[in-house]
């Protein structure tokens, strides 16, 4: 557990691309070499694909020290917006996060984490990404 919790120092929230039905998810995944960690659904849903002890690709060189959390979309490109309930479920797993391993975690969108950039990712997209100040903010009430 111990380097469990030395390994796990920040989220990566992103949103799929596309409006993707929430059951289909992992099937994505079978045809490009991508996974999370955990995935929320637009009615505020959390499912677990991936052990966190275990590694997810979603996230290029954070890969191996970072929670990848998928948050699906309730529209298509180009606004992909992500439903209230996904915020709040999003902020109940990050507070969840932060109890579990004692500490604070460090929030980013996919663009932000190492290895990535808004070159090799559109996560987390137009609509989730202006609202990470506010969903940190909300952690940490």
């Amino acid at each position: 557990m111990e380097q469990q919790r030395r390994r796990r120092n920040h989220d990566g929230c992103c949103s799929s691309h596309g409006k993707i039905d929430f059951d289909d998810v992992p099937e994505v995944w079978r045809e490009r070499e991508a996974s999370a960690h955990y995935g929320i659904g637009p009615s505020g849903e959390i499912r677990a694909y991936v052990g966190e002890e275990k590694r997810a690709w979603h996230a290029r060189a954070a890969n191996s020290y970072s929670i990848g959390i998928e948050c699906c979309n309730v529209t298509e490109a180009p606004d992909w917006k992500v439903s209230e309930a996904t915020i709040d479920s999003l902020v109940t797993l990050i507070r969840d996060f932060n109890t579990r391993y004692g500490r604070k975690m460090r929030i980013v969108g996919h663009q932000c984490a190492e290895g990535n950039s808004v070159e090799t990712t559109e996560c987390p997209g137009p609509s989730l990404s202006p609202r990470l100040v506010e969903i940190i903010r909300r952690v940490d009430e």
